[in-house]
């Protein structure tokens, strides 16, 4: 008898697990299509935005950079009316890239690696966005300089290497 309550007890168990985690999947999956997230990867995709460093500057003296994506307003322009853009936004800065996509991928990753979400789940509902992120040539640049000033995205680069085995 107190084997099969405990058998029932297990199945139960797992069932509420699996429920939990297709919960949390949803909710995180309703965090990142937000509107911010979805312009800034429409812009991603349709080449408006280029890596660049704007130098900080007191008294002609530089005391640090900032790194951003640059909005192309030739391209920016040919979106408007199907990309909200503000007129006087020229671009993303590392916090906005950080907060509205990768920093997403890197809490996806690490999500992912302590299985409170499926690897599979994770790759059929964010697949393409990482990948087609982290292939993309000023994307690539941007990584880069975050590396050189030890900022890493080690989660998200650890789920990109995972989510190209899938793909393949």
């Amino acid at each position: 008898m107190t084997v099969l309550a405990a058998v029932g007890a297990l199945l139960q168990l797992r069932s509420i697990r699996r429920t939990s985690r297709a919960d949390f999947t949803k909710r995180f999956i309703d965090s990142f299509f937000g509107a911010d997230t979805r312009t800034l990867f429409t812009l991603l995709l349709n080449s408006a935005l280029e890596f660049a460093v704007r130098p900080i500057e007191v008294g002609g003296d530089k005391i640090d950079e900032l790194p951003y994506l640059r909005i192309k307003k030739e391209i920016g322009d040919q979106l408007t009316g199907i990309v909200p853009l503000h007129p006087e936004k020229t671009g993303y800065s590392a916090f906005e890239v950080d907060d509205f996509l990768l920093g997403h991928f890197e809490d996806l990753g690490w999500y992912v690696r302590r299985g409170l979400m499926d690897l599979k789940a994770a790759f059929q509902s964010f697949g393409y966005y990482l990948i087609a992120t982290v292939e993309h040539t000023e994307m690539q640049k941007f990584l880069e300089h975050q590396r050189a000033k030890e900022f890493s995205y080690d989660d998200l680069e650890w789920l990109y290497q995972k989510f190209k085995k899938l793909e393949d």
